[in-house]
């Protein structure tokens, strides 16, 4: 037997932990950031038709008029509701409807947090949310309701997802039902949430079975079911009154007959490269071509350097994962090697499943592959810290570097 090391086991961090770090700064100045910027161009000029409509609908509400339950069996009624309260405490005003986004996205600043502070380490929670609320493209668009929707679900998404961690961990059931009934709201805010249930089923079967199956016992999948109905309960009356529309819709995709917009979803391979290219103009910070063009100031055209960037930070996101994956050191790294690998995967499938539309090609409809950027940073940051102290070094270094420059370009 060998000999016992008088020296402790390296592997609890926790006094490092609890240190206010370089990560906890960074998640402050950039959250700081994102509030000063928002508030100081919340009134910025100029409208777009997403805004207006909802600023519609939010005024007959408040005149005590009915809105749909569902809007062309696609959108729910709560992506108008959840822009109310702020609506109602702020004034009818496009100033509101839009504060309602920056409202949201630091909940959702908040979310993340929690949820990799508890599956990773707080200074990986630190670096995702430090990257999220600099990222260009997730400012721009996120401070505007433009697709505003896209944030709602999100929220429901990383909300369902901590509940199930927490049911998980604790063998608890009402964190469980709670996490499923967030689940089916996501569902009603917009039908396209459903490419996010698949990619999580898919993505929980492959590499988190054993989690599925401790959540999976009849009394607790019994309450899963009614609590995950509850939340679709919109959208499920609106369809008892409408003969199914969604359903037909759905249906219809699936076969391959041409939607509204006459887009026939058969046609998988050239759609897929569209939404490649929308997904490169995303990275590259190309905004007027995502629809964000109103006082934003698109990168100019064929601007080779944010691509270039981008496509290195993401390569280098890659090559830690794989670097760590072989000489991975303590919990904490391979905690997030495995979140690296599950939400790499998850988002993969939400790409691969984009090509299929109920409607037509709306290029801000990539915007729900946000925030993928800042988590797979924020965990490759974490593996890295098991390199060689001075790569490790290098590699805080390039963070604080993409986070200062995604201040400056916004």
């Amino acid at each position: 037997m060998p000999p016992t090391s008088p020296l402790p086991s390296p592997t609890p961090n926790w006094p490092l932990e609890r240190r206010f770090a370089l990560s906890d700064a960074a998640a402050l100045a950039g959250v700081a950031f994102y509030i000063v910027f928002s508030a100081l161009t919340i009134d910025a000029p100029g409208i777009n038709g997403q805004e207006s409509s909802k600023g519609v609908l939010l005024l007959r509400l408040l005149a005590g008029e009915k809105i749909p339950l569902v809007y062309s069996g696609i959108s729910g009624v709560a992506r108008i509701l959840a822009h109310l309260p702020l609506f109602i405490a702020f004034g009818e005003s496009l100033s509101a409807i839009r504060a309602s986004g920056v409202f949201y996205s630091l909940i959702l600043f908040a979310v993340l947090h929690t949820y990799f502070k508890r599956r990773v380490s707080r200074s990986c929670a630190g670096w995702i949310v430090a990257f999220a609320s600099t990222d260009l493209v997730f400012v721009q668009w996120s401070r505007l309701a433009y697709f505003s929707e896209f944030i709602f679900m999100m929220l429901c998404l990383w909300l369902g997802v901590l509940f199930l961690d927490r049911s998980q961990k604790e063998g608890r059931i009402w964190p469980q039902a709670l996490g499923f009934f967030l689940l089916g709201l996501g569902l009603h805010v917009k039908i396209t949430f459903l490419w996010y249930l698949v990619a999580l089923g898919v993505s929980a079967a492959c590499l988190k079975p054993s989690a599925i199956r401790r959540l999976a016992s009849p009394r607790r999948s019994a309450a899963s079911i009614a609590t995950f109905t509850l939340g679709l309960s919109p959208t499920i009356v609106y369809n008892l009154r409408h003969g199914g529309e969604t359903i037909h819709l759905l249906w219809d995709a699936a076969v391959g007959r041409p939607t509204r917009a006459g887009i026939n979803n058969l046609s998988y391979g050239a759609h897929l490269i569209l939404r490649l290219r929308e997904l490169g103009n995303a990275l590259g910070g190309r905004l007027d071509r995502l629809g964000i063009a109103w006082d934003c100031v698109a990168l100019p055209r064929g601007n080779f350097w944010p691509r270039a960037a981008v496509a290195g930070i993401l390569l280098a996101a890659a090559a830690a994962l794989l670097l760590s994956l072989s000489a991975a050191k303590g919990a904490r790294r391979h905690l997030a090697a495995g979140e690296f690998a599950f939400w790499g995967l998850f988002y993969a499938i939400v790409l691969a499943t984009l090509p299929f539309t109920t409607t037509d090609f709306n290029a801000g409809h990539i915007l729900i592959l946000y925030p993928l950027p800042p988590i797979l940073l924020g965990l490759a940051l974490e593996l890295s810290e098991s390199w060689r102290p001075w790569a490790a070094g290098i590699a805080r270094y390039a963070a604080v570097c993409v986070i200062a420059s995604g201040v400056f370009l916004n």
